[in-house]
């Protein structure tokens, strides 16, 4: 069987991941991983936005209206790096920030 190939290197992907991220990988919920000061904080921002404005707001993920308020802006970036949060959305929704 073909397939017993690809579970096998996908449990073994998945149990390296798990021992190089001890103990965070146990933790997901309640910790972030990365260094202090890093892009972790905005990336776990990002990631709680891209779902808040296309679940909640039914809205642009570049109309950042929250930051720049009363106006709103835009943030061009964000539509770039999009892909990012979009694989991401179904654990975002399981967990996620």
């Amino acid at each position: 069987m073909p397939y017993r190939k690809n579970l096998f290197a996908a449990a073994g992907y998945t149990l390296l991941t798990i021992i190089l991220t001890y103990p965070v990988a146990f933790q997901l919920t309640t910790h972030i991983a990365g260094f202090k000061g890093e892009d972790n904080l905005q990336w776990r921002w990002f990631l709680w936005w891209f779902k808040h404005s296309l679940l909640t707001l039914h809205a642009s993920v570049t109309d950042v209206s929250i930051l720049f308020a009363p106006t709103g802006g835009q943030q061009p970036f964000y539509a770039i790096t999009s892909y990012v949060p979009a694989l991401a959305l179904p654990l975002t929704l399981l967990g996620g920030p």
